[in-house]
């Protein structure tokens, strides 16, 4: 009996050790990962498809002056057919012609113009025209004195120009002035003025020329001018006074003296008031001291 107890309890102890052994032995197994099983994507909607727009259907286009049927756009016999224009013969005789209908009223302008009678050898001068519709010679003479004014006043100049009128000349609505001369005598230069100018009935026009004699003797020389109207045809037309002869003497260029006495006679005034600025003082002066002693 004691061999049998003995025996089972070495059996129940190798049990115990065996199981014992196999639980150190087993690894711990982790848990294996959850995996999300995506979600599938909601279908978008169908969209309605928009509703083809109604295009107005086209008006009928008006019948042809010749009478026959209109050609329409959307017809579509016209649009696989090009069209032919057709071709008509015209006669000239009944062609209207257009008629321009220009100004051809005459009218009657006064003309100034300002000279120098004397002018020194290989020196200048200005010579001058102012035209004025249906205006008068003071106000032509007006207009050139302002002129001279603006331009002259910076330039030592003392012979004053002399002015001449023409009272009465016909003109459409272009006029041309121009001067000749013997080249041995002038040389004759337009200054910032043309020619050939289209009148200004409002504000009057001017022409302005300088004049350089040139000749190496002092004489008695001339200037023509000459004066042209145009028709509205653009035709030259002959005035009453077509060409004015103008007299001018080239001088002798001026001395040194001449030059000193017009020099001090420019600056006459300017000196004498210097002088009676300085004296003045010194006239008082001498009559405060005089008080005094006395």
């Amino acid at each position: 009996m004691e061999k049998n107890r003995l025996i089972a309890k070495l059996l129940i102890l190798l049990i115990i050790v065996l199981t014992f052994s196999q639980c150190t032995t087993t690894k711990i197994r982790k848990p294996s990962p959850v995996v999300e099983t995506p979600k599938p994507e909601p279908k978008p909607e169908p969209k309605p498809e928009p509703k083809p727009e109604r295009k107005p259907e086209p008006k009928p286009w008006p019948a042809r002056i010749d009478g026959s049927s209109p050609v329409n756009k959307y017809d579509q016999h016209a649009a696989r057919q090009p069209h032919k224009p057709e071709v008509k013969t015209i006669d000239p005789n009944s062609v209207v012609k257009e008629v321009v209908i220009q100004d051809t009223t005459l009218r009657r302008a006064t003309l100034g113009f300002s000279y120098y009678k004397k002018i020194p050898m290989e020196e200048t001068r200005d010579f001058r025209v102012n035209v004025v519709i249906h205006g008068s010679g003071s106000v032509v003479r007006s207009n050139i004195r302002k002129i001279e004014k603006d331009e002259l006043q910076f330039i030592n100049q003392h012979d004053t120009s002399s002015i001449c009128f023409i009272d009465s000349i016909g003109a459409y609505s272009k006029l041309k002035v121009s001067l000749q001369c013997d080249p041995a005598d002038f040389t004759i230069t337009p200054f910032e003025t043309e020619e050939e100018q289209i009148l200004d009935f409002a504000k009057g026009n001017n022409w302005n020329w300088k004049v350089r004699a040139v000749s190496k003797t002092p004489h008695s020389a001339s200037i023509a001018m000459i004066i042209n109207a145009f028709t509205p045809d653009n035709v030259k037309i002959k005035l009453g006074i077509k060409e004015v002869n103008i007299g001018i003497v080239i001088s002798l260029p001026k001395t040194i003296w001449s030059r000193i006495w017009d020099f001090v006679s420019d600056y006459f005034i300017k000196i004498l008031g210097l002088i009676v600025t300085a004296a003045v003082p010194i006239y008082v002066g001498m009559i405060i001291k005089k008080k005094k002693r006395g």
